[in-house]
C-alpha cells in the first residue's frame, strides 16, 4: 500500500459514519432470505465428487488429458487387433482316436525304458537324513 497518495490520506481522515437503521434492517432482511434460499445439508455426492476431481486434475489438465487419450488409443488398437477366434481350443477339439491312445501309452512305455527302475519300491519311504555341517570354514569361525 502506498501511504503518500494523497487519495488514501484523504480517505484515512474522513470520520466513519454509521449505516442508517432502514438501510441495515433491509440488508439484514435480504441475508435472512438469502439463507432460507440455501439449503442447509450437505451437497450432493455427484457435486463433491466433481470439486474433488476439479482439485485432483487442475495442476495439470493437459498431462491428464494427453494420459487419458494415449489410453483411448491403446484400447482402441487392442480392441481392432484382438483375434476373433475363440480362445477355448481344449473346449472344441476332437476326442482321441484309439490310434493316438496306442500312441501315448507307446510313449509312455518308451520313457520307462529310458529312465530305467527306480531304485526303490513304490511301498517304501525314504527316510530323513541326518543334518550335517555345509562348511567347515564355520567351524573354524567359531574356534578363531
Amino acid at each position: 500500500m502506498n501511504h503518500h497518495d494523497p487519495f488514501e490520506e484523504r480517505v484515512r481522515r474522513q470520520p466513519l459514519r454509521a449505516v442508517p437503521p432502514e438501510w441495515r434492517e433491509e440488508i439484514l432482511a435480504i441475508a435472512e432470505a438469502q439463507q432460507r434460499a440455501v439449503p442447509c445439508c450437505e451437497p450432493a455426492l455427484s457435486v463433491s465428487l466433481w470439486q474433488w476431481l476439479r482439485e485432483l486434475f487442475w495442476p495439470a489438465p493437459q498431462a491428464w488429458a494427453s494420459l487419458a487419450a494415449v489410453w483411448l488409443v491403446i484400447l482402441a488398437v487392442n480392441l481392432i487387433t484382438r483375434d476373433p477366434a475363440p480362445t477355448g481350443f481344449a473346449r472344441h477339439a476332437a476326442p482321441a482316436t484309439p490310434l493316438q491312445w496306442e500312441l501315448l501309452q507307446e510313449q509312455q512305455r518308451l520313457f520307462a525304458e529310458l529312465v530305467g527302475p527306480s531304485e526303490r519300491p513304490a511301498g517304501t519311504k525314504a527316510r530323513p537324513l541326518a543334518p550335517q555341517p555345509r562348511s567347515q570354514r564355520r567351524d573354524e569361525f567359531f574356534i578363531a
